[in-house]
Parts: C-alpha cells; sequence; structure tokens
C-alpha cells in the first residue's frame, strides 16, 4: 500500500467512527480514534465492532456494510461479519421517528485497550 491508500484508510475509519459518535461513549470513540492516529487500522476496525457488539449498539446496514468493506483487505484477528452479524439493526427515518430496532443479541468481541482502561470488554 502507498500512502494515499493508507491515508484513505484512515479517513474511512475516522469517518465511522464520526458517523456512529452519537452511539458510541465518548472515551470509546476517542481510543478508536487514537488506535487509527497511531496507524494500527485492524485494531481499531475490531475494537469499533467490539464497542458496538459490547453495547448492543444498532448500526444500520450500510454502517454495517462498510466496516465489512473496510475490514477485506485487512489481516484481522476475529471475525467482524460475526461481530456485527447478530447487531440489532437501525433504520433511517424522518426526523423526529425512533430509529432503533432491535432485533437480535449483542455478538462477541474483545476490545484491545490496556488492563486498567474503562473498556468494559477489558475489565481491570
Amino acid at each position: 500500500m502507498d500512502n494515499a491508500q493508507y491515508e484513505d484508510l484512515a479517513g474511512r475509519l475516522y469517518g465511522l467512527v464520526i458517523r456512529l459518535s452519537d452511539r458510541v461513549p465518548a472515551g470509546r470513540a476517542g481510543w478508536v480514534h487514537h488506535v487509527t492516529e497511531v496507524s494500527e487500522y485492524a485494531l481499531a476496525l475490531e475494537d469499533l465492532a467490539a464497542i458496538l457488539a459490547y453495547g448492543k449498539t444498532a448500526i444500520a446496514d450500510q454502517e454495517r456494510a462498510d466496516m465489512l468493506a473496510l475490514g477485506k483487505g485487512m489481516t484481522l484477528r476475529y471475525d467482524l461479519a460475526g461481530i456485527l452479524g447478530a447487531r440489532p439493526r437501525r433504520r433511517r427515518s424522518r426526523p423526529g421517528q425512533q430509529v432503533d430496532h432491535p432485533t437480535q443479541g449483542a455478538g462477541k468481541g474483545t476490545c484491545h485497550q490496556p488492563e486498567g482502561s474503562s473498556c468494559p470488554l477489558n475489565p481491570a
């Protein structure tokens, strides 16, 4: 990969964090931003999926597809499709209309934050 491809990958990850920021706790979004910033793209994507899974956070089909597309070119330690496959679905809607549509429970994921961090997937 050349620098432009890495910059594109980082931009797409930052974009996902921004799109999901209304549903992801600020500290966790900051973690994913930090990991992306230090060029640990696969780790950032896996942790974002784990954070969503742990919080049973609803995501739109397009957000799921974007995450899976991003992961296709990466060497991931975990099955991203499996982690995201159990996510509740989030429908697009008009302003003021409820958008969360719960379906199945959370998938399994492992957050990579250091021991002692505030990540509930990695309790101290």
